[in-house]
């Protein structure tokens, strides 16, 4: 259940500038089943079993985790408040961040995304603590935005060192801005998938099981490579033997961005002969039976900064294939799969292949990447770059509190 606007900064119950611990207001753009949302509801639960702050989630529309969100923290949807109030969303985002200044001791707002621009703003006008969650590589951003972002946040998380690499120099982001804040991942898989598991997974999402499955993660879209996907499809299908090219079975799984995209992919996948190969189950509350069911992960963003589903994939001992300007070819490079350069698709279909037809090779990568994934977020604690921010931040605070 959502919670009412005055009740998202109502404390020991009373709404109260005073109060015991310092707020941390987590703000999202929706609440979908997508990579942004989820690290953002692992991020808050995190935070909520720390015990040393008081939790508060805003998202700027609804969506499927809705409820989710509600269960770790006092939830408010901004467009149902706006609705009933009469008001636009930049002026919400303006009576929130008052509210949040007014707070003592103050804490911290975390934007979720670049999507937020309003609340960026509003958080800066009322001299708010901001660290922007970045999910995102630069190629996503218009300039304007991304200078928003520089100005408004006292901290600019990304995922890694090799993301940071990616922002230093761009748009005038001073370099101690940009802090490493990688996704909190308590629900990886921890161990590679059974043969008797993957028997039971491909018969909840019927696919034969002696299928050779090639599984694509994310919404229908260009940035996500969902064309790309049908085309090493049918590079595929030459590279194998007649009789491995009638089991072959490419399954997409993920919602869509807008109403179009699918049914120009569905135009291709008849075009190219397809229809018995490639499918596009459409969004899956529980997208683990299909890494469980799956044989290869094929990763085919055209940019990403680090796609949480290769990382799941991974963690259920998939190989997996991916470009090379993508955050996660870190974790693939070296044993757990093939990275191969930017829009080469005739290496990236090589790739698959060599997995496809080599079994003993596909075990022998998806144990290196369990491993390697496991080691890396396997405990799902809170990223030490947020926790260093946050500690400074309750420093920072007491002693202008007490002064």
């Amino acid at each position: 259940m959502t919670a009412d606007f005055d009740e998202l900064f109502d404390f020991a119950g009373a709404t109260a500038v005073s109060h015991r611990r310092p707020c941390i207001l987590l703000v999202s753009h929706e609440a979908s089943r997508t990579g942004a949302p989820y690290a953002l509801l692992y991020l808050a639960d995190a935070l909520q079993k720390l015990d040393r702050f008081d939790v508060r989630i805003l998202t700027q529309f609804g969506g499927p985790l809705v409820d989710d969100f509600a269960r770790v923290a006092p939830l408010c949807v901004a467009t149902e408040h706006c609705g009933r109030l009469g008001i636009s969303s930049a002026d919400f985002a303006a009576v929130v961040a008052a509210r949040f200044a007014s707070l003592r001791p103050r804490g911290l707002a975390l934007c979720n995304t670049v999507a937020l621009p309003e609340y960026n703003g509003a958080f800066m006008r009322a001299s708010v603590d901001l660290l922007t969650w970045i999910h995102e590589l630069p190629a996503f951003f218009d300039a304007p935005t991304m200078e928003l972002i520089a100005h408004s946040s006292k901290h600019i998380g990304v995922y890694s060192e090799w993301n940071r690499a990616h922002f230093t120099g761009c748009y005038e982001i001073p370099a101690d801005k940009l802090v490493i804040v990688p996704p909190t991942l308590p629900y990886l898989a921890a161990a590679t998938t059974t043969p008797e598991e993957r028997r039971t997974a491909r018969q909840a999402v019927g696919v034969p099981e002696d299928a050779l499955m090639v599984l694509g993660v994310g919404y229908l879209h260009l940035i996500k490579g969902i064309d790309l996907f049908v085309q090493i499809a049918a590079r595929c299908r030459r590279m194998l033997s007649p009789a491995d090219e009638r089991r072959l079975v490419f399954c997409w799984i993920g919602g869509e961005s807008d109403p179009i995209t699918r049914r120009v992919i569905l135009s291709d996948i008849a075009a190219l002969g397809l229809s018995e190969v490639v499918s596009l189950p459409g969004l899956q509350a529980d997208p683990w039976p299909w890494y469980r069911a799956a044989d290869v992960l094929a990763c085919t963003s055209r940019w990403e900064a680090m796609g949480l589903s290769v990382l799941e994939g991974m963690s259920s001992g998939l190989p997996v294939v991916t470009f090379a300007r993508t955050g996660a070819s870190r974790f693939v490079a070296n044993g757990a799969g093939s990275v191969v350069p930017l829009l080469d698709i005739e290496q990236f279909s090589a790739g698959v292949a060599s997995y496809l037809n080599a079994p003993i090779l596909r075990a022998q990568a998806g144990e290196t990447g369990h491993h390697r994934v496991r080691q890396a977020f396997g405990d799902g604690k809170l990223p030490q770059g947020l926790m260093s921010v946050i500690d400074k931040l309750s420093v920072d605070q007491r002693s202008v509190e007490t002064a």
